[in-house]
């Protein structure tokens, strides 16, 4: 993972160093000189308007008040974390790249397959991502911090919402339509 690619919320240099771990083990210490922060309650300079629409391959929102919104089946958009959440979204849409991928751990006591994905069918802000639920070691990789003997404070559970690649509006000349419009 190139961590030039990567955006993380909630998250900035003055709070404890992160680590990229894989396997439940501790990888590496990420660079913060590569890496983006997304921060403006700690770090007021650290804002979305920093970084460039379509430039970045991941968004990880790490110890971001959005759990709520993501297990509990009643999805109300007056809540704080309700707000949160969906300008994550909006924001990720707009720098990620297609492909890219927002993600957000919900918890480790939760079993992913009680939580239900089917509320945000209606959400507005959702459109153009698919989404799913992942075990932690079943992503590329993971987030968390340091502790004594190995890594803390990292979630095994993920929501993983993608960007849907957009379609151009001219479909691809294939030798089938070539013959069609010969005729």
């Amino acid at each position: 993972m190139d961590e030039s690619e990567l955006v993380i919320v909630c998250h900035c240099e003055k709070h404890p160093q992160l680590y990229i771990i894989k396997d439940d083990t501790l990888e590496k210490q990420l660079d913060n000189t590569k890496v983006s922060f997304v921060d403006p309650d700690v770090c007021q300079e650290k804002s979305w308007d920093k970084i460039a629409s379509r430039s970045k391959q991941y968004v990880w929102a790490f110890n971001c008040p959005i759990g709520p919104v993501i297990v509990n089946p009643e999805f109300k958009r007056d809540m704080m974390w309700t707000e949160t959440f969906l300008e994550i979204i909006r924001e990720s849409k707009r720098i990620l790249k297609p492909g890219g991928q927002f993600i957000s751990g919900i918890g480790n006591s939760i079993d992913i397959d009680t939580v239900h994905l089917d509320k945000f069918i209606n959400v507005p802000e959702l459109s153009g991502f698919e989404y799913k639920l992942v075990k932690a070691n079943d992503f590329t990789f993971n987030l968390g911090k340091k502790k004594e003997g190995g890594p803390s404070d990292y979630k095994r559970n993920l929501i993983v919402f993608t960007k849907v690649a957009e379609g151009g509006k001219r479909k691809r000349l294939t030798r089938r339509r070539k013959t069609r419009r010969r005729k």
